[in-house]
């Protein structure tokens, strides 16, 4: 029953942030909003949006993907392989 928990934490977390991004007007900008600025940046906001989405559902896929491996039997504790790719990505990604 448990190993459902991040996934459904997963499918709420993207149905807000999917929710969220409708509305860039309402974001926190590093730069003031001009006529001629406003579609890029809602373009940038929005991205960030898409990536930070993609990067909390893969992460949570990769939790669920350890903890069925561990209930197996199959792996003994957290990859730690993982937890370094995972840093390496975000690292490289930002």
């Amino acid at each position: 029953m448990t190993v459902w928990i991040m996934p459904v934490v997963a499918a709420i977390i993207f149905a807000l942030l999917t929710a969220v991004s409708r509305y860039p007007h309402t974001f926190n900008y590093p730069v003031p909003i001009t006529s001629e600025n406003a579609r890029r940046q809602y373009l940038l906001g929005r991205g960030l949006l898409v990536w930070l989405k993609a990067e909390i559902c893969w992460l949570l896929a990769f939790v669920v993907r350890q903890q069925i491996l561990v209930a197996l039997g199959n792996a003994q504790r957290f990859s730690i392989e993982l937890l370094l790719g995972l840093v390496f990505f975000d690292i490289w990604d930002g």
